[in-house]
């Protein structure tokens, strides 16, 4: 590897950068906006125009971004195997020992549920299942990463559940916050039932990158166990299933978010069409083999993508920051890859 950066650099500088992209903010941005979908779902069905958006949800948001960088570290300490065999993530192995990056989720997971816990005792039960689904995922005795069905199940549930519920919650009415409401009335269940099928669609074609290091590694993933070409053809169906669900279902999800067909935007992010187009990028992987890696990238940004799409739609200020916010986290990682071996 080219040196790009000088032996000299500070020893204290180049172990932060690198801890700093062991939090690995880039996956914070599926949270994200599967979180402001929920947000933007029960704005839509309030009839309650007033909201209360001060230091009570900066306080959730702030605690749950802390409990999501803790799983993302744990996460990364229970596939420091299959990362090796995958040549995935090999910033940090040479540089922080295992036992502070351990202490660091434990500093940050506790930090989230006392921050969270703060803004309103309700932020709790979002955020506090999201840590106990990151154990369920990453930790002995259930390791639910390495066991078919459970991997997906925990995706789901956390991408597709707990995301877009802590996002509904950011949501109080002031007439609410008078009343001395626990939970919000309005559960995002339409928000649920457009990212539940993104996120396992998203996730099969995950398993599908991965697959020989998790092979290698005796994890039984949905593309170890039903290989490939099976796994492509499923994530592919559930998105067009999902699409067309939208179209039918739910047509005021569809079309109310869209602000006419003007823009291609509104073609990539729009509920039901960006389902559909998501599906044909997965599709092309599977039978353009010389460049299968690269499409399904790009189909997993599609599914991203499209479980934003009522907020970036609804928001489309927010494209900007998130943009950045995703630019900055891939040239922190590019940074932490380059630094000089010990």
């Amino acid at each position: 590897m080219i040196r790009i950066f000088p032996s000299r650099i500070p020893p204290t500088l180049g172990r932060v950068t690198i801890l700093l992209a062991c939090l690995r903010p880039h996956l914070m941005l599926p949270a994200y906006l599967a979180a402001a979908t929920g947000f933007v779902s029960v704005m839509k069905l309030s009839e309650n125009e007033g909201l209360q958006a001060g230091i009570q949800s900066a306080a959730a948001f702030l605690g749950w971004s802390l409990v999501l960088a803790a799983v993302h570290i744990v996460n990364l300490l229970a596939d420091r195997d299959t990362d090796q065999l995958n040549a995935k993530n090999l910033f940090w192995m040479d540089h922080i020992q295992e036992r502070t990056l351990a202490l660091t989720a434990g500093l940050l997971a506790t930090a989230g549920l006392l921050t969270a816990g703060w803004g309103h005792l309700r932020f709790l039960l979002p955020v506090g299942g999201t840590l106990l689904l990151g154990w369920a995922y990453c930790l002995r005795p259930l390791i639910w990463s390495r066991r078919w069905g459970w991997d997906a199940l925990a995706n789901v549930l956390g991408y597709g559940v707990l995301a877009p519920w802590l996002g509904a919650l950011l949501y109080l009415p002031e007439d609410g916050v008078e009343e001395g409401i626990v939970l919000n009335p309005q559960f995002p269940t339409v928000a649920v039932f457009h990212l539940v099928p993104l996120v396992f669609a998203g996730f099969l074609l995950t398993t599908l990158l991965d697959r020989e290091g998790d092979r290698l590694a005796g994890k039984r993933t949905w593309a170890v166990r039903f290989q490939p070409g099976n796994t492509n053809i499923l994530a592919m169906g559930v998105l067009i299933m999902a699409g067309l669900g939208i179209f039918l279902g739910f047509p005021e999800w569809s079309f109310d978010f869209r602000q006419g067909m003007s823009s291609p935007f509104n073609w990539v992010v729009g509920p039901g069409y960006s389902h559909l187009l998501a599906a044909a990028l997965a599709g092309l992987a599977g039978v353009h083999e010389a460049a299968r890696r690269k499409i399904l990238i790009a189909a997993i940004f599609g599914t991203v993508l499209a479980a934003g799409g009522p907020a970036l739609l609804t928001f489309p200020g927010l494209s900007l920051p998130l943009a950045g916010w995703m630019a900055v986290s891939y040239v922190l990682l590019l940074v932490a890859g380059l630094m000089p071996n010990k």
